[in-house]
């Protein structure tokens, strides 16, 4: 039940993350209704329900009939596996009266969560179709995770901030230093806002580990790439899926990576 529950609003979200990256790429007003690509036809309630509207228009137009390609439901079934495992993981927590604050903590984090994983798809479809981490989408979501810790730390310990802010500032460094030493061609300036993101959103030692599992999943995806003859060595790839990817898996499994690589080191 949490499962389906969980895919339900991951879906949801993942058609609003779809159209709000959509209209901040064309940069267009968030306001309005949805409309069509192609004929621009206002989309009414029924086309809009996630899932089940593509299934019954076989993904096209109800209006022009012209194809609207796969990656509206690509985004809904990716959310909703990912929003219905975080249910799965944290929405327990959140009905347990004994732990600290009763639960509400728990669930604080589980919103965040939420919030959290939607920027970081939103930002990946961003990087993918046009190689940009938006500034409208990547610097709200800093301050409003700078916010929540700071809610957090204040319910619980202000010392906790601290790991958070220097991951931060550390993977800022790290980007930066790429950036002057490459002229921009290695990195650009939305990897390193994304990877405050990342830093603040995270914290020691996750953040760390998401960006080292990037910078693998990159080199392995470029491997196979130029394997393929699908791209040539020199060509550049968005950066941003990968870092996107790598946060993700290390929200989900992270300290179980970790206490596998000690082990094994060890």
């Amino acid at each position: 039940m949490l499962a389906l529950l969980g895919f339900i609003v991951g879906a949801v979200l993942g058609s609003f993350i779809k159209t709000l990256t959509d209209r901040i790429l064309r940069q267009d007003s968030l306001g309005g209704r949805s409309r069509c690509p192609h004929c621009s036809h206002p989309l009414a309630a029924l086309d809009l329900i996630p899932l089940l509207s593509f299934i019954f228009l076989q993904g096209r137009c109800r209006h022009c009939h012209k194809n609207i390609g796969l990656e509206y439901l690509l985004v809904e079934v990716v959310m909703g596996v990912l929003i219905a495992y975080l249910f799965i993981q944290y929405v327990p927590q959140t009905m347990d009266l004994s732990t600290a604050g009763g639960g509400w903590i728990s669930s604080f984090q589980l919103l965040f969560k939420i919030f959290l994983i939607s920027v970081l798809v939103a930002l990946a479809l961003a990087d993918l179709k046009k190689m940009l981490i938006p500034d409208r989408i990547v610097l709200p979501a800093i301050l409003i995770s700078t916010v929540y810790l700071l809610i957090l730390a204040g319910s619980i310990d202000i010392q906790l901030l601290i790991p958070n802010f220097l991951s931060a500032f550390v993977i800022w460094l790290f980007f930066m230093a790429i950036i002057l030493v490459t002229g921009g061609k290695g990195m650009g300036g939305g990897d390193a806002k994304l990877g405050v993101l990342i830093g603040l959103s995270v914290g020691f030692p996750l953040s760390l580990l998401s960006i080292m599992l990037s910078f693998f999943l990159g080199a392995g995806v470029a491997l196979i790439l130029v394997a393929l003859r699908k791209r040539r060595f020199g060509q550049t790839l968005p950066f941003g899926p990968f870092m996107v990817s790598s946060t993700i898996i290390s929200l989900f499994w992270g300290y179980s990576i970790i206490d596998w690589y000690l082990k094994l080191s060890f």
